[in-house]
């Protein structure tokens, strides 16, 4: 049979990935174990979960439009995201390799979902801060700026683990469970851009409702 590699044993995979022979808990007449058939569906959450960071952090453009709206940021500050997301995510998963069969594969998974969360955290307190503050306390662009791109760095260190943890988390299971991650990853690019799609059109429809209001005034004053 063929050995695992060197510095990880099944004991870092589900439960539900060990070999069968090892397992007390009895299978169904069509071999499944217990909670099995749970699998492909936690795998796609887990897949949309894996990407979700750079998907959310790369379309709110309107959002950074507004935010450093007449300030140096105002064009540079999304392809500033993007590049720093990218390398950040690059030189950390290079550099963590060597380091990564020392955690279990669950244990990286859920500590790299826990910090994405904590990352967003950070985007969540500024989008909410005029809510919180009022409009007039909001963070300089600089501070706003480093606050994002501190958040984005975060996010993009754990997405590297969580990435490189599901890809060899799903290969002890059947091939659904890898196409059911696959599935979950293109979908949280969707799922997210739809989003942001909605919220562009809800904004232009309130711009139209303003400037139809705006004529209607300009015309009755006209007529007077």
């Amino acid at each position: 049979a063929a050995s695992m590699p060197k510095g990880h044993s099944t004991s870092e995979l589900a439960p539900l990935a060990e070999d069968s022979t090892s397992s007390s808990a009895p299978s169904s007449a069509s071999g499944e174990r217990p909670g099995e058939h749970w699998s492909v569906p936690a795998f796609f959450a887990l897949g949309v979960g894996s990407l979700w960071a750079w998907n959310a952090f790369i379309t709110p453009t309107g959002f950074y439009a507004l935010l450093f709206e007449g300030t140096r940021w105002e064009d540079t500050f999304l392809p500033t995201l993007t590049c720093s997301f990218t390398l950040v995510g690059l030189v950390s998963i290079l550099a963590l390799q060597p380091l990564l069969h020392l955690v279990t594969a669950r244990r990286r998974v859920l500590v790299s979902l826990g910090a994405i969360g904590v990352a967003f955290g950070g985007a969540c307190l500024l989008a909410l801060w005029p809510l919180l503050h009022g409009s007039g306390s909001a963070p300089s662009p600089a501070a706003s700026a480093a606050l994002l791109l501190s958040s984005a760095a975060g996010a993009s260190v754990s997405q590297a683990v969580l990435t490189a943890s599901l890809a060899g988390y799903a290969t002890a299971f059947a091939p659904q469970q890898m196409s059911a991650l696959s599935s979950g990853q293109a979908a949280a690019g969707v799922v997210v851009s739809l989003i942001n799609l909605a919220r562009e059109a809800a904004a232009a429809r309130r711009r139209c409702a303003g400037s139809a209001g705006e004529t209607e005034d300009d015309g009755g004053a006209g007529g007077r």
